[in-house]
């Protein structure tokens, strides 16, 4: 993480707030509900791959930056 992210770190958060209390709530029609949570994936947003290599190290357990199509097709 680093400084003038705060919106971006909010946004994900309340995803993931979100997501649990919507489980919560439709769990008893048998209604699931999943949500992704990626670390750092090469995308438009991570410009400058000297720092996307660095922090991909850093950031994930795959020793890697991720990929889009490691989410989704």
């Amino acid at each position: 993480m680093e400084a003038g992210h705060a919106g971006y770190c909010a946004s994900k958060h309340a995803v993931a707030g979100l997501s649990k209390a919507m489980a919560l709530d439709l769990g008893q029609y048998g209604i699931t509900v999943n949500y992704v949570m990626p670390g750092l994936i090469a995308t438009p947003m991570a410009i400058d791959t000297t720092i996307r290599a660095d922090r991909g190290l850093e950031c994930g357990r795959l020793g890697r930056i991720g990929e889009p199509e490691d989410i989704a097709e």
